[in-house]
């Protein structure tokens, strides 16, 4: 997952996303790298993601805390920001 696309959320627990989809993803490691494996897809609400988050026991810390502020409660209005960025 390419580090432009990654938020943290956690320790061993990043948001990432592509175009139809945020993307819950948990570290693992392989030998002496680490590995982020989809976890989750969320493509509606906040809400979700959140839900999501809690039925996977991710406690987001601060940082973690600060990156969920800034999303839009809709997947949708974050894809639309994401290209106006690009």
């Amino acid at each position: 997952m390419s580090e432009r696309r990654k938020l943290h959320l956690a320790s061993g627990w990043a948001l990432g996303w592509d175009e139809t989809q945020w993307i819950l993803f948990r570290a693992r490691k392989a030998h002496a790298e680490t590995r982020w494996m989809p976890v989750s897809y969320i493509a509606t609400t906040k809400g979700i993601l959140l839900r999501c988050m809690r039925e996977n026991g991710v406690q987001a810390d601060r940082r973690g805390l600060q990156a969920l502020a800034t999303l839009p409660e809709q997947f949708e209005d974050w894809r639309r920001v994401c290209r106006e960025v690009s």
